[in-house]
């Protein structure tokens, strides 16, 4: 089963595969796994104009008690129940991408403007106000990336699924702040480094859920692993392509050229209707290498990307080779080794003889439930067992 956000997109990878894995093993599926399933083929933008709507996904994200069984992502998996999700959806970007910055700035103008005033205000002068605040709340990047965890988690405690291999992100493409090619509206970009910090957020959750011990042999959970690519991930293949130039909707077009006199400006953009169409509106079409998220590249410019001979610049690495050594490059794993262990034995003060008992005075969760890990232990060890098997097999 393959999944995307766009119909297209998908369709496109199911004919691309069909020679390959065979047409009859291919289903596809599309939509915004991320919400619920009844707003997954619904724009963001109709969502918020919606109080219904809005409310559905406020509350699937904030209420405590949201119930992961309605979201998108439950219910995908539990229609075609598969034993291993490979996600390599840009899950540090869908979630960072969403205009907080832009939003919180347009919600202190408004609030300014509000301030401001003296006397009474009408309710229709509040609207500009309502409409960027409720923005903003759901624009949030750490609620909802600390919600998808929570959903992915109990999702894959009650489903097939053995194995969940997510393909992370660096957020930058394993280059620095100062990003020279991509993504380069400020240097550093707060909207890029936002999206570097959900996708390491993402690292330290999916470390958690790779930690948690499955409460039962049928409650037992997939065994997490990540990888997080320093490098573009890239080419999904080399082909000539009929290019749309920066800001236009309409493919471009080849045109007569004509002198240009330089004079005191450089007119950087001119009008198109001073040209003369070349050959009946030819495209324009350019040989160049579709590296899949990352966009299509001339020829050019992936060599100046993907040139290693300088710190400044970023490798790529092909969608085949991401795994690596099936340890070493794992997300999950590193940060479970990296962490420090603690220095004394968890059955209290070493030496003591701790009794089993509790007097309710931890806090939530209860201590009555902690001293039931001894239960949950043996379905750790299963746990191990299951994720020695998976490290030897993947």
């Amino acid at each position: 089963m393959l999944a995307a956000v766009s119909e297209a997109e998908v369709l496109e990878a199911v004919a691309f595969l069909r020679d390959e894995i065979g047409a009859e093993r291919l289903v596809a599926e599309w939509g915004n796994i991320f919400v619920p399933e009844e707003l997954k083929l619904v724009r963001r933008e109709d969502i918020a104009s919606d109080p219904e709507k809005y409310d559905l996904l406020f509350g699937s994200v904030f209420e405590r008690d949201s119930d992961h069984r309605q979201s998108a992502l439950y219910k995908v998996i539990q229609k075609h129940k598969p034993d291993i999700v490979v996600d390599c959806i840009n899950t540090a970007t869908a979630i960072s991408y969403q205009n907080e910055f832009e939003l919180a700035l347009e919600t202190k103008k408004q609030l300014d403007a509000v301030a401001a005033r003296e006397g009474a205000i009408r309710r229709e002068e509040l609207d500009g106000l309502i409409a960027s605040v409720k923005g903003l709340l759901i624009a949030q990047g750490i609620p909802q990336i600390a919600r998808h965890i929570l959903v992915l988690h109990r999702t894959l405690e009650e489903s097939s699924v053995q194995i969940y291999v997510k393909v992370g992100t660096t957020g930058t493409g394993g280059m620095g702040l100062n990003i020279p090619y991509t993504h380069s509206e400020d240097k550093p970009s707060l909207t890029l480094l936002a999206k570097s910090a959900i996708g390491f957020a993402h690292t330290g959750l999916l470390f958690l859920m790779a930690r948690t011990p499955g409460i039962s042999e049928e409650a037992h959970g997939a065994i997490v692993k990540e990888v997080k690519p320093g490098a573009m991930i890239g080419f999904r293949r080399g082909e000539k392509r009929h290019v749309r130039l920066r800001g236009e909707r309409a493919p471009a077009t080849l045109v007569v050229p004509k002198e240009q006199p330089l004079g005191d400006v450089l007119e950087l953009a001119q009008d198109a209707a001073a040209f003369v169409a070349f050959q009946d509106n030819r495209p324009l079409e350019i040989i160049g290498a579709d590296t899949g998220e990352n966009g299509f590249f001339s020829i050019g410019e992936f060599q100046a990307i993907t040139n290693g001979g300088t710190g400044n610049r970023r490798g790529f690495d092909r969608p085949r080779r991401v795994g690596g050594d099936r340890r070493r490059h794992d997300g999950a794993e590193l940060s479970r080794w990296s962490a420090s262990r603690p220095r004394h034995p968890g059955d209290g003060t070493p030496g003591w003889q701790v009794p089993r008992a509790s007097i309710d005075c931890r806090g939530p969760p209860r201590t009555a439930e902690a001293l039931e890990a001894p239960c949950r232990g043996v379905s750790d060890q299963r746990s191990r067992r299951r994720e020695h098997q998976a490290n030897r097999g993947i």
